[in-house]
């Protein structure tokens, strides 16, 4: 197994990576509202694949809500992590950048 140094650096970017993941799960549950809203307002034009689209519609809703928790989930356990690392450099006072 790979060993890897740990440092406050690598902490922060574990945090950063947490964030994205929640702001881009967050864009897509945004999204795929606003593109429920542009179906749901031209239904009349879709014609005879109206039934299917919004079908499909709503499975990609419910796929994005439930993905959101998941997705919650990781970038929690991803913060944990981060927290986890900045403990140990804590524990042995190092005040370097790399252990």
């Amino acid at each position: 197994m790979a060993s890897y140094g740990i440092s406050r650096y690598g902490a922060e970017s574990l945090r950063q990576v947490a964030d994205d993941i929640r702001r881009l799960n967050d864009e897509i549950v945004m999204e795929i509202c606003r593109l429920q809203d542009v179906l749901k307002n031209n239904s009349d034009k879709i014609g005879p694949y109206e039934e299917p689209v919004m079908q499909l519609s709503e499975y990609a809703g419910n796929i994005a809500s439930h993905g959101q928790y998941v997705f919650s989930e990781l970038a929690g356990r991803i913060v944990n992590k981060a927290d986890e690392i900045d403990s140990l450099l804590d524990e042995i006072d190092f005040s370097g950048d790399s252990l």
